[in-house]
């Protein structure tokens, strides 16, 4: 079993005590422009880091400004909070022409519209096709459109030429809000001239200097693991990248005192970036919830209407009688969502599930999670867990405390899922609808392989140390366990290339949508499986019950463990296995995979607990599609102990899935 949990805690400065935060003093300087780790392979520093560092250094804001995304701005908003220190939410557009801006929008609706531009710039090329995953398509028409009530400040490239000083012209006229030119120190030996030249364009244009360092990470230290990610992000290693490092380590947050030393010669620098700071009034609380009325008939309230709903549905499932115990549990409930004026979010939800479900044929979709802890979601008919045969712990699922809706979750048969898509667009429109992106992180195998990777490890160093990270730990890498590969613990590469390892885990990798599950995916699944039927083709009787008597027992219980390397939650596939559509069981049926009810062959109560503990579970090898007679051999020859089993279970459709 893992040493730490699949989904480690997320870093938070929560764990703190507000009396360690004392709101800083307004400080002169405000750094803008942050790139934190939700610029993917860019900045190499997280939330936590930057905000710490900030806090430290006195300044009383941080702005944040991640490259064609807004991905990073809650972590931001929410470290900020906690250190009592006001985030001034924004983002870096890069336009196709190749020009860079810092955007920060100035209240809520400059906010959405920035929000639309990124929208739009990911989801179709000028051209209007359809966007390639991690691409962003602006052109400096869309930003001019959206741009009201957004500041807009540009910065310049490295090099000056005059092709520069004729197009800033131009973008001054094209983009309105356009004020700044940013100021930053290149640490190259003419800075000095740079800036100077610098603040005579923008005076010219109508324009003002705005002082930036382009902070990439907190510290001077992040700077090998920002080179890490740079040679990730280019495909190469560290000794072949040259010119496409950065050429110093001075893109780390410096405090407002040193920046405004550097920018003495151009106070008007400084000040410029204070009042961008002080104008950037949009605060992220002011996002809330708006609940569409579609699902609620004229001249009915939401609270009437969903009340009604649940006590018909309750007598619908109880037709002898609703026990006194649901009702009990359908009032409190009822109650706890009138309190949290979230009656609109329910009504959606079981229009959606309503409208899957008298289709003909229907589509199969089931609620799952934490809201099958809910009485009402049952008689809605969202969820199918009986609260009159279960204990549903309800807190779990909706709570007063944390002031926010509750997270139901429902599965459609994927063949199908589209059709209930163009449902939600038509009936609520495209404008209010859009599928939500999850953030994939580095976990220590895909650190160690991409670190590795980058600082030159051959393929066969990368595989060994990977061999000693079980499943989706992060566990680091023990010296110790170094050593027993047969490597130099005292080697400079390898310690500082298990250093970069270390720090990347948990860093965002890229975004991703989980889609649900797809033909290729159980085509994998057979070709997995395919190998452990050749296992065990060799005929044995199945009365057969001590491992010690199958001849290589032992070398199949590893081969299988080995097999099973890859694999995700078992629960997680039998239940999609079950609620997916009649095509996708018919597919799998034909490779093999059983499709029946669970199999009644379970150890032989003779050889003790020890032994039972000690034998995988026949759920796992039903899932598998091994034919019965070869599973109920497999099941008696598998031997992983109980601290490995749960590990393998979880490991069963990684490879399946990836």
């Amino acid at each position: 079993m893992p040493d730490q949990p699949l989904t480690p805690d997320r870093r938070t400065l929560a764990r703190f005590s507000d009396k360690e935060f004392v709101g800083n003093p307004r400080a002169q300087f405000v750094e803008l422009g942050i790139t934190s780790c939700f610029s993917f392979l860019r900045g190499a520093s997280d939330a936590v880091d930057l905000v710490l560092t900030a806090f430290a250094q006195g300044y009383d804001a941080i702005g944040i400004a991640d490259r064609n995304t807004l991905a990073g701005v809650v972590r931001i908003h929410t470290e900020a909070k906690t250190a009592r220190m006001r985030p001034v939410i924004g983002c870096r557009i890069v336009t196709v022409e190749g020009w860079h801006f810092l955007a920060y929008p100035t209240d809520r609706a400059a906010y959405g519209r920035l929000t639309s531009l990124l929208s739009r710039g990911k989801m179709r090329t000028l051209e209007g096709k359809w966007q390639d995953k991690g691409e962003t398509h602006i052109d400096l028409a869309m930003l001019a459109d959206h741009a009201e009530g957004i500041q807009l400040i540009l910065i310049p490239p490295n090099i000056l030429d005059e092709r520069f000083m004729a197009e800033l012209r131009k973008l001054a006229v094209q983009l309105p809000t356009l004020r700044h030119l940013a100021a930053a120190y290149l640490y190259s030996g003419d800075d000095i001239s740079r800036i100077n030249q610098l603040d005579t364009l923008a005076r010219s244009t109508g324009l003002t200097i705005l002082a930036t360092n382009d902070v990439h990470y907190h510290a001077r230290d992040r700077r090998p693991l920002q080179d890490v990610m740079t040679c990730i992000r280019e495909k190469t290693t560290i000794d072949g990248a040259g010119l496409l490092l950065e050429a110093n380590a001075e893109r780390h947050l410096k405090p407002p005192e040193e920046m405004v030393h550097l920018f003495a010669e151009w106070p008007h620098a400084i000040a410029a970036a204070r009042d961008v700071a002080d104008a950037s009034t949009f605060d992220l609380e002011e996002l809330c919830y708006e609940y569409p009325d579609e699902p609620i008939p004229k001249g009915r309230s939401p609270d009437a209407y969903l009340a009604e709903l649940a006590r018909q549905g309750a007598q619908a499932r109880y037709p002898r009688g609703v026990p006194v115990k649901v009702t009990r549990l359908i009032d409190y409930e009822l109650d706890l969502i009138r309190r949290l004026g979230i009656a609109r979010y329910f009504l959606t939800i079981r229009d959606i599930v309503d409208f899957a479900r008298t289709r003909d044929p229907p589509i199969l979709c089931q609620g799952r999670g934490s809201a099958a802890n809910s009485a009402v979601c049952y008689c809605l008919g969202i969820t199918a867990v009986d609260p009159d045969e279960h204990e549903l712990l309800f807190d779990r699922f909706i709570s007063e405390e944390r002031k926010e809706p509750p997270d139901i979750d429902v599965d459609f048969e994927h063949e199908r899922r589209e059709e209930v898509i163009q449902y939600i667009y038509r009936k609520y429109g495209r404008h209010r609808a859009g599928l939500c992106a999850t953030v994939i992180h580095f976990r220590s195998r895909s650190s160690i392989r991409e670190v590795g990777k980058v600082m030159g490890l051959s393929q066969d160093i990368t595989a060994a140390l990977s061999g000693q990270i079980w499943g989706w730990s992060n566990k680091p890498i023990d010296p110790a366990q170094i050593a027993e590969l047969g490597l130099n613990p005292d080697d400079k590469r390898l310690i500082q290339t298990i250093r970069l390892i270390h720090q990347i885990v948990g860093f965002p990798r890229h975004l991703s949508q989980r889609l649900g599950w797809r033909p290729q995916r159980l085509k994998r699944i057979e070709r997995l499986f395919q190998q452990l039927r050749d296992l065990v083709a060799r005929p044995i009787d199945p009365q057969q019950t001590g491992v010690g008597q199958l001849p290589g027992g032992r070398v199949f219980a590893r081969l299988l463990a080995n097999l099973l390397g890859g694999l995700r939650d078992i629960q997680q596939v039998v239940h999609r296995l079950e609620h997916e559509a009649e095509p996708q069981r018919i597919r799998a049926k034909r490779f093999g995979l059983l499709a029946g009810g669970r199999a009644a062959v379970r150890p032989h109560t003779h050889g003790g607990d020890q032994q039972h503990r000690r034998l995988v579970p026949v759920d796992l090898l039903e899932f598998v599609g091994l034919r019965q007679a070869d599973w109920q051999t497999a099941h008696r020859v598998v031997d992983l102990p109980v601290d490995h089993r749960q590990g393998a279970f979880r490991k069963l459709l990684h490879m399946a899935s990836d």
